[in-house]
């Protein structure tokens, strides 16, 4: 079975349990911890025959190769070559390798959780075991209470202790009972320590993946970086990925507890070119036997505007547009570009406009007002809003940190996002955001 005939799909079986890969297949198909992540595109191309939680199959069904849906690798991850080529240095690397700790960045639907799903699978392949988990209150417990317990029952060497010793005079004679050992000792460190130990033996490691980390305690932060810190220095199989949005991680990274994302490598993800947009649309398309003609191919990319998320959406759209057809015309993405472009607003514009307060809202209104396209400058915010510099300034720094809007230049503001000005300044009218009393 070829790779164009191929595709991915995620399952869930609930109850499964992990099983060591069989003799000759690749390593990612295990279960680790609570997780099994997608084989690489680089492996062979053949039903994953893995069991656990969550794991991947691909199939010849002739289904859409395209995925727009968040943490959903690509079948085509275009213009990120660089990143992926030092997730796969930094596990055969050794530990000072850079990759060792790495920091994404990004907008939203830029591929900020693909990106660590990659670091996983470059992990996996190595013969590492890989954690995923988010920013969300409770981390350290997670870790010490449920992972890394699991994983050590499951690799490391079981211990026993002696609970009891008899002798007798005369004819000599000793006797002992030994049972299990207690559980590791519950600290991050002891336990990764432990593992690490263990897995060393075998030639692999761990890593750790924190998603939306510029919403994580910076206190359980402060206890990963000494855990690694100190790691580093004892030469141990330990790496570490955190995503997030820039702003946010920006000022994280400022802080005391996370002085130690300050030395990690910084992957700062950017729109697509357009080269790098049209190998994302057109890749998948040809590999499932449908492919785009050229002048299709164009209109989808400058459409896309080298969005990821507006490239899958395109390209999803306008496949099912083209079903039966031999290859996508310029009459399908024309057909396509209404649902592709609704998807995009519902499920990256619509969150970003959720997620701010009225008073954020408020100062989108009133950008999107002066403009929707081109950066404003912030006096021309504040006089028309009729707000004070400073009040201006408080909700200038939060809507920064939120990654909604960006500060091109000094002075200036604008939209992250395509279209997010247009699509602020409908809702603000339909809304009547600045319709109602001052705050």
């Amino acid at each position: 079975m070829c790779s164009s005939d191929l595709r991915r799909r995620r399952v869930t079986r609930p109850g499964a349990r992990s099983r060591p890969a069989p003799t000759g297949q690749v390593r990612d198909r295990r279960l680790f911890g609570a997780f099994i992540r997608r084989r690489s595109r680089e492996d062979g191309n053949v039903a994953d025959t893995g069991e656990g939680l969550l794991y991947t199959v691909y199939m010849s069904d002739g289904s859409n190769p395209f995925s727009p849906s968040f943490g959903v690798t690509p079948r085509v991850l275009a213009g990120r070559d660089a990143a992926l080529a030092a997730f796969r240095d930094s596990f055969s690397g050794g530990a000072g390798a850079p990759a060792r700790t790495v920091l994404v960045v990004g907008s939203r639907g830029l591929g900020k959780t693909v990106m660590l799903n990659e670091f996983e699978d470059a992990a996996l392949r190595a013969g590492w075991l890989a954690v995923s988990e988010s920013s969300s209150p409770g981390l350290l417990q997670r870790l010490t209470r449920d992972h890394l317990p699991r994983l050590l029952r499951e690799h490391a060497r079981p211990r026993a202790r002696l609970t009891s010793l008899s002798a007798t005079l005369g004819p000599v004679g000793v006797g002992a009972a030994w049972e299990p050992g207690p559980p590791p000792e519950s600290t991050l460190r002891a336990q990764i320590n432990e593992l690490t130990d263990r897995l060393a033996d075998q030639g692999g490691g761990l890593a750790l993946t924190v998603d939306e980390i510029q919403d994580a305690d910076v206190a359980e932060l402060r206890k990963i970086g000494e855990v690694l810190q100190f790691s580093r220095r004892e030469g141990r199989a330990l790496a570490f990925a955190g995503a997030g949005l820039r702003t946010g991680v920006g000022a994280l990274v400022r802080s005391p507890g996370a002085t130690f994302l300050r030395r990690a490598m910084r992957i700062d993800l950017r729109d697509l070119t357009g080269a790098q947009a049209g190998r994302a649309l057109a890749g998948p398309a040809e590999e499932a036997g449908r492919p785009f003609d050229a002048t299709a191919l164009a209109l989808a990319t400058t459409v896309s505007r080298g969005y990821p998320y507006l490239v899958q959406a395109i390209g999803y759209c306008a496949w099912n547009a083209s079903s039966g057809a031999p290859g996508i015309t310029t009459a399908h993405v024309d057909q396509s570009l209404p649902e592709a472009l609704g998807m995009y607003r519902a499920n990256v514009l619509e969150q970003a406009w959720l997620d701010a307060s009225p008073r954020e809202r408020e100062m989108l209104a009133v950008m999107a007002a002066i403009s929707t396209t081109e950066p404003v400058s912030v006096d021309a915010v504040r006089r028309a809003w009729g707000k004070t510099s400073g009040y201006v300034g408080v909700y200038r720094a939060r809507l920064l940190a939120a990654d909604i809007i960006t500060a091109p230049a000094k002075g200036r503001l604008a939209f992250v996002l395509p279209e997010l000005g247009e699509f602020v300044r409908e809702r603000a009218r339909e809304e009547s955001v600045l319709a109602g009393p001052d705050a």
